[in-house]
Order: C-alpha cells, then sequence, then structure tokens
C-alpha cells in the first residue's frame, strides 16, 4: 500500500436545506485523508473500528466504493458508530458536537494493527483524535512506532476537537509529545500550533524529535512549510466558502499523495520542490472542498479522461489513430511504387515500429505508476526522475518525433492537395499550413493528447473498419493486388 490510514471513521451529520435538518455524510479525518489519496491514484487501506449498525456498515461501503481497502473488517458490538452533528458559521467555519460517550471509533484494538499490513506500507498516518480514548490510543501509537521502525515515512496531524478531549487541551499536547519521536511529517493548524509551542517553536520542535517536515495550514491564506531550516508560504486560492469541514484533511491526504507521485519513500528523499509541490497540490484540494457540504462529498477526485475510461479504449484508440495517420500519409507514397512487396515491408515495419514503442510507453507507466500519476507528459516525468540527462535525452527524442510526425503529416496533406490540383501548391497556402500546424502545437499537447487524439482515434477505428469492408467488397469484384493499393 501508499498509504495506512488510522483512526476514526465517524458520521457528520451537516446542515441540510431546511431549518434544524441534518444530512447523514460520512466522515472522519483519517478517513477523509484515505479517500483523497485513493482518489489520487494511490493504494490505500483504513484502519478504524466502527459499530455494528446501519451507520457502521454505510463507511465500510463508504471506504470500499472509493477503493480503500478496509484492513479491520469487524464490526464493534461495544458501541454505536460515532456520530458528529457539524455546526456552520455564516462563513462557513464549523463546530462539533460528538455522540460519543463512548463510540466505536474508541475501540479499535491493537491486534488490529498487523505489522504486515505497516510493512507492506510507504507512508503510516494518523491524526490526534484516536489518541483520546483507549484501547484506540495505544492500537494509534502501535501504527505508529511500527512505521518508524520499519523505516517507513510517519505522518501526523495535530487536529484537536475539544469535545474528545474533556476540553483539555493539555492532556491532547501530552499525548501528541508521546509520539513525536515517531514523526516524519507533521501537520497543524494556525488554531492548534499552540499545542505544540507555538510558530517560533517549530523549528525547535523539528530538530529535537526529528521531524523532516512540519506544515502549519492557515484556513484561506494556504499554508507555511517548514523544511531543511527554511520557512515559506504557499498562497491559498481564492474560492466561494460554502464548508470548511474536510478541507484540512483534503489539504494533508493530497499532500501525503503528491509525495508518493513524486515517488519520495524515505524522508531523507524529500527536498525543497518536493515539498512546494505537495503543499500547492494540496492547496488546490482543499479549495475545491470547501465549495461544496459534508467532507467526503466534497473530497475532489481525479476527473480522468472520459474519452478514454480504461487501457483497453486507449490502446483502441492508439492504435486506430496512428493507423489511419500512417495510411493518410502513406497511400500518396505507394503511387509511386511498382513493387508490390515494398508497400507489404513498409506496412509490416510500420506496424512492428508501432507496437514496440506502444510497449515502451505502456510498460514503464505500468511499473513505475507512483512516479508519473501526476505527470501531463509521464514519460519524460519519469525519464527526468530516473535520471536528469534522461529526461533531456527525452525531451530531445520527443521534439524530434513531433516534428517528423508534423512534416510527414504536412507531406500526405500537400501531396493529396496537389495531386487534386495537378500543380505545386502556392507558397503562401504551405505557409498557411505551417503556421496552423504551430498553432495547434501552442493550442496545448495535453488538450490534443486528451481530447483530438482519442476522438480521432475513435473515427479511425470506425474507419479502418469501412476500409477493411471496401476492401473486402473490392476483392471479390476481381481487382487485383496492384489495383487495391491504388
Amino acid at each position: 500500500m501508499d498509504l495506512y490510514s488510522i483512526g476514526e471513521l465517524v458520521i457528520d451529520f451537516t446542515p441540510g436545506s431546511e431549518p434544524a435538518s441534518y444530512i447523514r455524510n460520512p466522515g472522519g479525518a483519517p478517513g477523509n485523508a484515505a479517500i483523497v489519496a485513493a482518489r489520487s491514484g494511490l493504494s490505500v487501506g483504513v484502519c478504524s473500528s466502527v459499530g455494528d449498525d446501519d451507520f457502521g456498515r454505510f463507511l465500510v461501503q463508504t471506504m470500499e466504493e472509493n477503493g480503500v481497502r478496509v484492513i479491520n473488517p469487524n464490526l464493534c458490538a461495544k458501541a454505536i458508530t460515532t456520530l458528529a452533528f457539524v455546526t456552520l458559521a455564516p462563513d462557513g467555519n464549523r463546530s462539533f458536537t460528538f455522540a460519543r460517550k463512548p463510540g466505536a471509533d474508541m475501540f479499535l484494538e491493537e491486534r488490529a494493527v498487523k505489522e504486515e499490513d505497516i510493512r507492506n506500507s510507504a507512508i503510516v498516518h494518523a491524526g490526534s483524535c484516536s489518541l483520546s480514548a483507549s484501547p484506540a490510543a495505544e492500537a494509534t501509537a502501535r501504527a505508529l512506532r511500527l512505521g518508524h521502525e520499519l523505516g517507513k515515512l510517519v505522518s501526523f496531524d495535530v487536529n484537536y476537537r475539544n469535545v474528545m478531549w474533556n476540553d483539555n487541551q493539555a492532556a491532547c499536547a501530552t499525548k501528541v509529545r508521546e509520539i513525536l519521536p515517531y514523526v516524519d511529517l507533521l501537520k497543524v493548524s494556525d488554531e492548534e500550533v499552540g499545542m505544540v509551542g507555538g510558530e517560533e517553536a517549530l523549528p525547535g520542535l523539528m530538530e529535537e524529535y526529528g521531524i523532516a517536515v512540519v506544515v502549519e495550514t492557515l484556513g484561506g491564506a494556504g499554508a507555511r512549510g517548514f523544511f531543511g531550516g527554511k520557512c515559506w508560504d504557499v498562497a491559498g486560492r481564492k474560492v466561494p466558502c460554502v464548508d470548511t469541514n474536510g478541507a484540512g484533511d483534503a489539504f494533508w491526504g493530497a499532500f501525503l499523495s503528491s509525495l508518493r507521485i513524486q515517488g519520495v519513500e524515505k524522508a531523507g528523499q524529500l527536498t525543497e520542490d518536493i515539498v512546494r509541490r505537495a503543499m500547492e497540490y494540496g492547496n488546490a484540494a482543499g479549495a475545491l472542498t470547501v465549495q461544496k457540504k459534508g467532507a467526503i462529498p466534497a473530497l475532489p477526485a481525479s476527473d480522468g479522461n472520459p474519452l478514454l475510461g480504461n487501457w483497453l479504449f486507449s490502446a483502441l484508440s492508439f492504435l486506430s489513430y496512428n493507423m489511419m495517420a500512417a495510411i493518410t500519409i502513406l497511400v500518396p507514397l505507394t503511387r509511386d511504387l511498382e513493387d508490390e512487396s515494398t508497400i507489404r515491408q513498409g506496412l509490416l515495419l510500420g506496424s512492428g515500429v508501432l507496437t514496440v514503442i506502444f510497449v515502451c510507453i505502456l510498460m514503464p507507466m505500468l511499473w513505475f505508476k507512483s512516479l508519473v500519476g501526476e505527470a501531463e507528459l509521464p514519460m519524460l516525468a519519469l525519464a527526468s526522475r530516473l535520471l536528469s540527462v534522461l529526461g533531456v535525452i527525452y525531451a530531445l527524442l520527443l521534439l524530434a518525433g513531433m516534428f517528423t510526425a508534423a512534416l510527414s503529416c504536412l507531406f500526405g496533406i500537400t501531396a493529396r492537395m496537389e495531386a487534386r490540383r495537378g500543380s505545386p501548391l502556392p507558397r503562401w497556402q504551405l505557409a498557411a499550413l505551417c503556421a496552423a500546424a504551430f498553432a495547434g502545437s501552442i493550442f496545448g499537447f495535453k488538450n490534443v493528447v486528451s481530447y483530438v487524439y482519442p476522438v480521432c482515434g475513435y473515427v479511425g477505428f470506425f474507419a479502418l473498419l469501412g476500409v477493411a469492408a471496401h476492401y473486402r467488397f473490392l476483392r471479390k469484384n476481381g481487382l487485383d493486388n496492384r489495383q487495391l493499393s491504388h
């Protein structure tokens, strides 16, 4: 797993559209962060305790529907699922009232935390809420300790809820300090930073406990990062705020996701650029979340490409697009060829090269998915992260490939136009075609790849079916190979 998240899963009752009405929503900070990571393409598991009731089954179902593995599937018979009633202020800020006397989240036991699960994870994440009661506190501490001992990245969110701690902030601060020796990545909000000595004490705290990164979230103002003796701000995004519930969890889940997408497995691999990118990714996720009500329902999801739903459609689109383009380019050339074997050899060679290119692109993307999941040009990103010089070489090859493809397309178009005219094209028309191709590249490689390419691919697929049907029809009418090639 990329992320092992341990802690509370609860039901958030958020205000409805009618006065004094509430809407049931799944929630709980560790679960929120887990779902953000899963929606970012990571493999994720959550270890929690929910009640043997409809609410508990609803939470389990929600995790599974979002691709999160439920590590502790046993439903708790000792208490009902913990319930949180959310009150929203006019500016979108919230307060909580918990039905937790006791709640099922408190009964997560140490035996549910398996060393094998921790060993097979890259990041272990928890928050302070699950430290508020036994035996969940001991289970949480065990997970963080195992993560530290096994050399995993350990993440912790100082997520103070006064009702869970009976308004005893000092007790929460004491528990937090007990687990800080295990922590590599610490998140704290501007409202909670006082629990760890205040913002000015953060550099000393990092040195004392060996914490690699501290991120202080600043609400709508963004976030402040502390790393390598430096401190910097990443500005928030200005968006209409409806409900801040879950925004911090969205930020941190996206932050952790970005670290994994950038290939980070150990604290020693962190750099300032990596942390900055992760903070920017987190800010974007938080900004999306505050624009809707509810925690998990508002969490951002990767849009994906509706035109390329899975690898099968992507592969079909890739092949048909390139085959149709090849036919368009090669047909004018075959008019000047007398040897049929040359045509066959060219088709076989082109098909073989196309297949090799397809495999060379697809396999590294599958093997190194965590490295390329966020990149618009995944192979370029992969090459750059493996070795910087490889990134330069691949970029030059990509540029050469795009340039030669453009020249080939231009030749095919001009050859067809000149054949129809019976004379060479005027220079101004050639210049117009070159300008159109250049403008198309400026339009955006991502847009071309994401939309124009698959649409042409699907059109090409049906066009190839038409070509095959037409070929068969002509065969039945007695045309020889030479006539068919024209």
